[in-house]
């Protein structure tokens, strides 16, 4: 309390009473597939740092980190998708094959040692994967003329006069671990190199201390046999097709989780989806993931239907696993290889069919490549997030599939009659619209879960509110900490159904906010519980217009 000892006026700052909700993001979206390059969660980095999840805002930031087309993955693809189609925010979880027997099945970081003696440098590539063997290291005078000090050049490319070309990371007045211009008061003051390079760079970690300056590379690619610089080798990606997409909780505090479990603590993530894993193991695995292995149930998963390699899927013999309106209707009710679990099916969705797309690496005229729809229906849900709100269904017209030439399968609506009722989502031409997403159904069994606007809006809810009373914790347990509460959220819904998005033509038809002594008893507040009732009234989407028309004969007068 403030005390008052003199006569005179006293000026205090109190608290507003509404503490503002502000609503989550519902567009961030991630990613879980195999790429050229970049930091693999669940892995310890060369330069000892734990790998994470990293999230991308581009296309041209994602190949930057994570390499670009591969023959072996749809992981760019859909990431090149998902930004064409309005998305924003991308989380990338990388994976590589598990360790396993004989050694050259699994993903290795390329290596090489430069110098020798004390002054050799140990260097690694930032991460596991043939890449790394296309870097090359040079060390040189330092600019400073200093004889302790260096310069260390990382250069990237297929041969020597190639990576001479592309030198991508230069870290000059560097030295080694007990030089003298690592004291104050040095005339040429320099920087530990292991300490440098492993805090900013991109392609190699040094992985070893070192206490004397390392030789000189005095390249000469002319004389006989040429001075070259020395380059990484036995980076390796691995048998690829014994990946986990799934992955594994982390067993230890020091790293992430594999895999899909690498999102365990990444809190602003929405949308999950595993591009080209379209079989029932997987799809299952993702809707459980978002409905029961998340404290906050705060995502939706996007699933695809069937399988395909990319060879095949780049020529026209290429059939995914899931080709038919009957192996649809298949996937969806009996199941291939399984059958769909329904009971956390309200928390993802599934699309058919696969999509044709133009192939950037692909040879002769006009190439195309078959890709699995989840890259560019996540970007749909983030465009429509954004223009419309999460309250509209993420379908229609609106939902043209940019970078889509045409689906694998042409549905008619006679066909999408076997499909729609049971929860496959459709991918179809619609004349003057291109190829739209013309379904917006969960695949779970509750009917009053049955589409994913409804799914969505209830997530967004949830975790806006939960964020935004965090205050409330530890406040006094009565009724001015329920008052404030039902003030807040009341304002947080009023603003939402501002938006359009509830139904009902009046606040109280829309939602309620009960706070109070009849949810909050006695024994509640003896247990340190104050207990919260929110409901809405959701909007649920005009799936079928009917137009009814009739003629208007004309009487005669009378």
């Amino acid at each position: 309390m403030p005390q008052y000892l003199h006569p005179g006026v006293y000026v205090q700052e109190v608290p507003p009473a509404v503490r503002p909700i502000e609503g989550v993001s519902t567009s961030t979206a991630a990613f879980i597939g195999v790429a050229q390059k970049g930091p693999v969660p669940g892995t310890i980095l060369p330069s000892g740092r734990p790998a994470q999840p990293i999230l991308v805002t581009s296309f041209t930031e994602y190949t930057r980190t994570f390499g670009g087309f591969r023959q072996d993955g749809y992981l760019t693809y859909a990431v090149q998708a998902f930004f064409q189609n309005g998305g924003g925010s991308l989380y990338i979880v990388r994976v590589i094959p598990p360790p396993s027997s004989p050694p050259s099945n699994n993903a290795v970081a390329a290596t090489a040692t430069v110098g020798s003696g004390a002054g050799a440098l140990n260097i690694s590539a930032a991460n596991q994967g043939a890449w790394g063997s296309r870097i090359w290291v040079l060390v040189g005078p330092s600019s400073d003329g200093d004889a302790n000090n260096f310069k260390l050049q990382v250069m990237y490319g297929a041969t020597a006069g190639e990576a001479l070309g592309n030198v991508v990371e230069t870290y000059d007045s560097v030295t080694f671990n007990g030089s003298p211009t690592l004291l104050p008061g040095a005339s040429n003051p320099a920087s530990y190199a292991r300490q440098v390079v492993n805090r900013a760079s991109e392609y190699i970690a040094i992985t070893n201390d070192f206490t004397a300056r390392p030789a000189n590379i005095n390249v000469n690619l002319a004389s006989s046999p040429p001075v070259l610089p020395a380059q990484l080798i036995n980076g390796s990606d691995g048998l690829t097709s014994s990946i986990n997409f799934i992955g594994a909780p982390a067993t230890d505090s020091k790293v992430t989780g594999t895999g899909m479990y690498a999102l365990d603590k990444i809190t602003d993530v929405s949308l999950i989806a595993i591009p080209g894993q379209g079989d029932v193991t997987t799809v299952n695995r993702g809707m459980e993931y978002c409905a029961n292995e998340r404290p906050l149930q705060d995502c939706f998963f996007i699933g695809d239907m069937g399988t395909l390699d990319v060879i095949p899927a780049r020529t026209d013999n290429g059939i995914p696993t899931v080709a038919t309106i009957a192996d649809a209707k298949t996937f969806a009710t009996t199941g291939i290889g399984g059958q769909i679990d329904k009971s956390a099916g309200d928390y993802g969705a599934i699309y058919f069919p696969w999509i044709y797309s133009p192939d950037p690496i692909g040879q002769g005229r006009n190439p195309k490549i078959l890709l699995p729809p989840s890259g560019f229906v996540a970007g749909i849900y983030a465009r429509i997030d954004n223009t419309r709100g999460v309250f509209k269904a993420p379908a229609g017209t609106e939902a043209g599939l940019a970078g889509a030439l045409a689906p694998y399968v042409t549905v008619s609506d006679t066909e999408q009659d076997v499909l729609n009722p049971i929860l496959v989502n459709v991918i179809r031409s619609v004349p003057g619209s291109g190829v739209v997403v013309w379904g917006t159904r969960t695949i779970g069994s509750d009917p009053g879960w049955r589409y994913i606007p409804v799914r969505r809006m209830a997530i967004f809810l949830r975790t806006s509110i939960y964020q935004g009373i965090q205050w409330a914790v530890f406040e006094p347990n009565d009724e001015p900490l329920w008052a404030t509460l039902r003030l807040n959220i009341r304002a947080f819904m009023l603003t939402q159904f501002r938006a359009g998005a509830f139904q009902g033509s009046k606040p109280d038809d829309a939602f309620f906010v009960l706070c109070d002594r009849t949810t909050t008893t006695q024994q509640d507040i003896d247990n340190g519980v104050v207990n919260i009732i929110v409901g809405f009234a959701p909007l649920k989407p005009a799936e079928f217009v009917v137009l009814k028309l009739s003629q208007k004969v004309n009487q005669p007068g009378s």
